[in-house]
C-alpha cells in the first residue's frame, strides 16, 4: 500500500486525514515542522499517540526564516504583494520537507490541504472544487515531481464535514479552532514589521501626473487595490495603483483607472498542460479569493500576456496568477509582473 509521511500539526485537518489513511491500510507516520524557535509538537504528539503513530520532528526553523518570512518582508519592502503560504508549500512543505521524507524512505507525504490531484495523461495537477476551503490555488506553484509524491487524503472533502467525520470517529481535534491564516503572523502584518523592527520612511502619495495629493506612511503598510486608511482627502474615493520603492511614492487612481485590460506574468509553472497554445481563451484567478476572469493568452518571449475578455481586474505584482480551464483543471501558473 505504501509508506506514507504525513505532514502533522494536531489540528483536525491533519489529524483526520491521518486517519483515512490508517482506515485505508497505508502505513503512516507523523512529521511534525519546526518553524518557530517558541513552536512546541505537543498537539502532533497527542494527535500520533491518538492514531497510534510514530512521530518524527523537522527543524527547519532557520530554512523557514529565509525562504518564507525573509521573501515576505522583502517582497513588500520592493512595493510587492508576497504569497507567503504558497512559497512555504513550494520551498518547505514540499521542498525540504518532503525531500527529507523520501530520504527516510517514505513514498509519499501527505498533508491535510483540501485539493483534489488529478492525473491527466502525463500529467499532475489539481480540480478546483466548488467550496472556499479549496486550497489548490495555494499549491500551484508545486513541481510535477512534487505533486507526484505528494498525497491529499481529503480530496474532495469540505471542512464541516471533516469536522463531522472526525466527530464520528471521537477524535479530539474534531471542534479544535482553525490556524492562523498566515502562520507567523497573529494579527496584521503591520504589527509584525513592527515586532521585527522592520521601519521605512515616509514618502508621497501622488496622482497620475505627479501631483502630491498627502503623505504615506511607508510602503510596507500598503497594498495595491487597498482603498481604506490612505488619509487622503479627495472628490472620489481613491485606491493604490502603484508603489514605487525607488521613488518611495505611491500612486493614488480612482476607481475608472484601477483596473487593467491585461495581466502579465512570469515564472511560468506549467501543470495540466506542458505548452500554452495559440489562442487560449481560459480562466485567471489573479489571487486566492478570486472568482475567476476570462483571458485570452499569449506566450510572449519569458512571460505570459492575458487579456481579459469581459471584465477588466486589478494586478498586483507579486501574487501568483492560476490559469484553469472549464472544468476547473488548473493549466498552469505564474507571479504576476
Amino acid at each position: 500500500m505504501g509508506k506514507i509521511c504525513l505532514a502533522i500539526s494536531g489540528g483536525v485537518d491533519s489529524t483526520f486525514a491521518g486517519s483515512l489513511l490508517i482506515s485505508k491500510g497505508f502505513e503512516v507516520q507523523g512529521l511534525f515542522l519546526q518553524l518557530f524557535d517558541d513552536s512546541k509538537p505537543d498537539e502532533a504528539v497527542s494527535a500520533c499517540e491518538e492514531l497510534n503513530i510514530k512521530l518524527h520532528i523537522l527543524d527547519l526553523r532557520e530554512e523557514f526564516k529565509t525562504k518564507v518570512r525573509e521573501y515576505f518582508a522583502n517582497e513588500y519592502l520592493s512595493g510587492r504583494t508576497p504569497n507567503p503560504c504558497i512559497v512555504c508549500n513550494r520551498d518547505i512543505k514540499f521542498g525540504l520537507m518532503l525531500e527529507y521524507a523520501i530520504n527516510q524512505g517514505f513514498d509519499y507525504l501527505a498533508t491535510g490541504h483540501y485539493a483534489n490531484k488529478v492525473k491527466r495523461d502525463s500529467r499532475f495537477t489539481f480540480r478546483k472544487m466548488n467550496h472556499k476551503q479549496d486550497q489548490s490555488y495555494f499549491l500551484s506553484l508545486l513541481s510535477q515531481e512534487q505533486i507526484s509524491k505528494a498525497m491529499f487524503p481529503l480530496g474532495n472533502l469540505e471542512k464541516s464535514k471533516v469536522r463531522e467525520l472526525a466527530a464520528q470517529k471521537e477524535l479530539v481535534q474534531a471542534h479544535k479552532k482553525d490556524s492562523l491564516e498566515i502562520c507567523f503572523i497573529e494579527s496584521d502584518y503591520r504589527s509584525y514589521f513592527k515586532n521585527q523592527n522592520i521601519t521605512v520612511p515616509k514618502g508621497n502619495f501622488v496622482d497620475k501626473s505627479g501631483l502630491v495629493l498627502g503623505e504615506h506612511d511607508g510602503i510596507i503598510n500598503y497594498t495595491v487595490g487597498q482603498r481604506r486608511g490612505l488619509g487622503v482627502s479627495y472628490k472620489e474615493p481613491l485606491f493604490v495603483k502603484e508603489i514605487n520603492p525607488k521613488t518611495n511614492e505611491i500612486l493614488l487612481v480612482t476607481k475608472k483607472d484601477l483596473y487593467e485590460d491585461k495581466l502579465i506574468v512570469k515564472d511560468i509553472n506549467f501543470l495540466g498542460i506542458e505548452n500554452i497554445p495559440d489562442d487560449l481563451i481560459c480562466t485567471v484567478f489573479n489571487r486566492s479569493q478570486s472568482k475567476g476572469e476570462k483571458v485570452k493568452v499569449a506566450l510572449k518571449d519569458d512571460f505570459v500576456e492575458a487579456t481579459y475578455i469581459e471584465n477588466r481586474s486589478i494586478s498586483s505584482p507579486g501574487q501568483t496568477a492560476v490559469f484553469c480551464d472549464d472544468d476547473g483543471y488548473l493549466l498552469f501558473s505564474g507571479v504576476i509582473t
